[in-house]
């Protein structure tokens, strides 16, 4: 050390070799206990029972996960009232159509069909949280569709890109230019290979008889229908 550092100097860079000394060293070993996991010989750099520290790391990385969960969630457009929907907990009625949808391997459309209040929302909704770690996922009512297009082109454009889209309510289009907006979307899937699920209270035959044909022809290109029967849970 130069003869020019001052005590003061010379006490800092004391201090700081400490520090860097204390670094190096392996984590402190000695016989203590700890009241949730008992005796034990190890401890962190912090003095804390090692098994502690570890559940602490583990507890926060679940929060942030669940935390990064709900953020995919709430900006796919999925309400809170579906963030919990899950597969374990559908009812006897949904048993059937649940499993079909467990086994999906997003290679096809779903046209998912049933009176109102049987939980078709709910099974979609089951769908997407098993894989929105995995996958960007949207979800949109069918009224709604029109209006994003034009007011929303952002939104819309996550509409058409994202891995897999779920269509809730769907409808008798009733217009020309809703149709074109429909067609829009699943002639940009189609050539994309995305997959759409949708859900609707009318019959096949219903909407087939209402929308036109090369948008119905686009719509069943590679769909597989499912019919959801039971009561009005709501």
């Amino acid at each position: 050390m130069s003869n020019d550092f001052s005590p003061a100097l010379q006490r800092l860079h004391d201090h700081a070799a400490f520090l860097k000394h204390l670094q190096s060293l392996p984590p402190s070993k000695y016989e203590t206990h700890c009241d949730k996991h008992g005796r034990y010989s190890e401890a962190d750099h912090h003095g804390l029972c090692v098994k502690c520290s570890a559940e602490d790391r583990a507890a926060r990385k679940e929060q942030e996960r669940q935390a990064q969960r709900i953020r995919w969630l709430r900006d796919s457009g999925i309400g809170k009232r579906y963030h919990d929907a899950n597969f374990a907990q559908v009812k006897d009625s949904q048993v059937e159509v649940a499993q079909k949808l467990q086994d999906y391997q997003f290679t096809q459309n779903i046209m998912l069909i049933g009176k109102t209040g049987v939980g078709k929302t709910y099974l979609a909704m089951a769908l997407v949280n098993s894989v929105i770690e995995q996958k960007t996922c949207q979800f949109v009512k069918f009224y709604k569709l029109a209006h994003i297009q034009i007011k929303k082109p952002e939104l819309f454009d996550e509409v058409l890109n994202c891995e897999f889209l779920v269509i809730d309510e769907f409808g008798v289009a009733g217009s020309d230019y809703k149709d074109a907006v429909l067609f829009e979307i699943f002639d940009y899937r189609y050539e994309n290979c995305l997959p759409t699920m949708m859900t609707s209270n009318f019959t096949a035959e219903e909407l087939k008889a209402s929308l036109s044909g090369p948008l119905t022809s686009r719509i069943k290109s590679n769909c597989v229908s499912m019919v959801l029967s039971g009561q009005d849970y709501r």
